[in-house]
């Protein structure tokens, strides 16, 4: 009796979880691993997050990049939060005429931690 009692709490449990993954999916909300587009690419948080990938590329690489905007970003889960951006930045001292550049960067956050860290940013060539 012991027996059955426990496979069915096995296969209950099982229909369980089986049902909540659906429904968190069903949802849009996605489990897998990887990139994911972000609808909303110029939300504060992400801009906030933009600017720092750009200034710590500026502190690392001696340069004087603006942020003209942001034309794209995805997000991975990974031990925090791992943000890719496609930006448009040019030079600061570059007058009206100098054209922006586009960039790639990828930002890792652990936001419980307060910690960000640049792990790549360059210029894409077209």
């Amino acid at each position: 009796m012991a027996l059955k009692t426990h496979l069915f709490r096995l296969v209950f449990c099982s229909i369980l979880l089986v049902s909540a993954f659906l429904e968190f999916s069903a949802a849009g909300n996605d489990i897998g691993y990887g990139w994911r587009i972000i609808e909303n690419p110029n939300d504060p948080k992400l801009v906030q997050i933009v600017k720092f990938a750009v200034a710590e590329h500026n502190k690392q690489a001696n340069k004087n990049l603006k942020l003209v905007k942001v034309l794209k970003a995805e997000s991975q889960l990974v031990e925090g939060m791992e943000y890719r951006f496609v930006i448009s930045a040019k030079e600061g001292g570059g007058g009206a005429a100098v054209a922006p550049d586009e960039y790639v960067a990828v930002v890792w956050e652990k936001a419980w931690e307060n910690f960000r860290k640049l792990i790549s940013f360059e210029r894409l060539m077209h």
